[in-house]
């Protein structure tokens, strides 16, 4: 019993004193698997394609090209508008999107717009200032 009590004690020790990633480490995502697919997709269509205006975030930007599609286009396709928003994205992911694949500085936007953060909200505990928040990909994994 002494044992595990001893056991017990350095398992919860390591826990305690591993500190928790930074909330602006790049990281992307292992799973789902479509995250991947659909981030490699996107960076292939932004190099192909001119970037007057590019958008950066998670669901509430990426859903633009499907439930906002009419409004978009009518309102944002003369600018030439390129989506890098991918749902369920936290800080964590897209910086690590935009640091790997080098996007805006190969763009060239005129303009960036940035929607992120939303799916970081629910990891905070009592009040907590955004830079204490280390779950990161929490998850989303």
């Amino acid at each position: 019993m002494k044992i595990l009590h001893i056991l017990s004690f350095s398992l919860l020790a390591s826990l305690l004193s591993t500190a928790a990633p930074s909330p602006l480490t790049p990281l992307p995502r292992e799973q789902p698997q479509w995250w991947r697919k659909q981030y490699e997709q996107q960076v292939e269509q932004i190099k192909n394609n001119p970037c007057g205006v590019l958008f950066l975030g998670d669901s509430i930007t990426d859903y633009w090209k499907r439930e906002g599609k009419p409004i978009w286009e009518k309102a944002f396709s003369p600018y030439h508008p390129c989506n890098f928003g991918i749902s369920g994205d936290q800080t964590t992911n897209l910086i690590y999107r935009i640091t790997d694949s080098g996007i805006p500085a190969q763009t060239d936007p005129k303009l960036c717009i940035v929607m992120i953060g939303t799916n970081n909200t629910g990891y905070f505990k009592g009040g907590e200032a955004p830079e204490k928040n280390g779950h990161g990909n929490s998850g989303y994994r």
